[in-house]
């Protein structure tokens, strides 16, 4: 690539707690000989990015990708290293754009005379991050299919040859399309999946309801009292005594009880007046 005469684009997220771009510039400069390389400072201002980048001559420029994954062109370079990439994928995106814009073709043919193919890398060190960048780009699959748009990314790039995107995809190409019922597909997948369970690991006697009958308890009624205590007032004095119940139905019924925070107390009837 460098004896090619092209440049190369290397981002980076981690920039804050650890920053990677002093390290990225070492491991470079130890193993690509006679590149000339340059970090992108935090002292930049966003404004003066573009100014920036028209100054600077190196060959391979690390930056974070987080400042210039949006709103520049970067068509001068045509290689891309993501060596963190990112789950979000409208940045991803953004961030692969960067160096395939509109006029990349007459930059190209400008500096090397004939239009170069662009290139990306994604870098992963474990099976970890292999997984979450091709989940990543199946995403940014899916989201292209479904704004109507055709993906730019191999289906090979993906995980899985049988991965949802990538059977949309030759769906697509062939114009075949066998829609299948969610929830049959639901239930094919979920008898698969019992039927790599253990033998020793499944329960004896599956469980055939959720649902626990309790017994149906009717209260009884309550007991009816003999006798109820209610207050009098006798010659300005109140006196407690207990009537029998029925008496206390028919002076209840009658509405000749008054219930008070102190008692039950027997309402003495107003006296008549006399009419002449």
């Amino acid at each position: 690539m460098i004896d090619r005469g092209e440049r190369l684009l290397v981002y980076t997220g981690n920039t804050q707690k650890i920053d990677m771009r002093p390290v990225l510039k070492r491991i470079l400069r130890d193993n690509v000989q006679g590149a000339s390389i340059e970090i992108l400072p935090d002292s930049v201002a966003p404004e003066k990015l573009v100014g920036w980048f028209e100054q600077v001559t190196a060959q391979v420029v690390v930056v974070s990708f987080h400042r210039v994954a949006t709103g520049l062109n970067l068509s001068q370079f045509n290689n891309l290293v993501w060596y963190d990439y990112t789950s979000n994928t409208r940045l991803a995106e953004q961030g692969d754009g960067r160096i395939r814009r509109v006029n990349t073709a007459d930059i190209h043919r400008a500096q090397f005379g004939e239009v170069r193919p662009v290139r990306y890398w994604y870098l992963t060190s474990s099976e970890v991050q292999a997984l979450q960048l091709a989940y990543t780009l199946e995403k940014r699959m899916v989201a292209k299919l479904a704004e109507g748009e055709t993906p730019d990314i191999d289906p090979a790039e993906c995980s899985s040859s049988q991965s949802f995107s990538s059977l949309m995809t030759k769906a697509l190409k062939e114009g075949n399309f066998n829609y299948t019922d969610p929830s049959s597909l639901l239930k094919k997948m979920t008898q698969h999946e019992n039927a790599r369970v253990r033998g020793d690991n499944k329960g004896e006697a599956p469980i055939k309801s959720n649902i626990i009958h309790l017994p149906i308890t009717r209260p009884e009624p309550a007991p009816t009292p003999p006798s109820i205590a209610v207050i009098h007032c006798e010659d300005g004095r109140e006196v407690t005594r207990d009537l029998p119940f029925g008496m206390y139905q028919t002076l209840l019924d009658a509405g000749a009880l008054e219930f008070t925070l102190f008692g039950v107390y027997v309402r003495t009837p107003a006296p008549r007046r006399k009419y002449a």
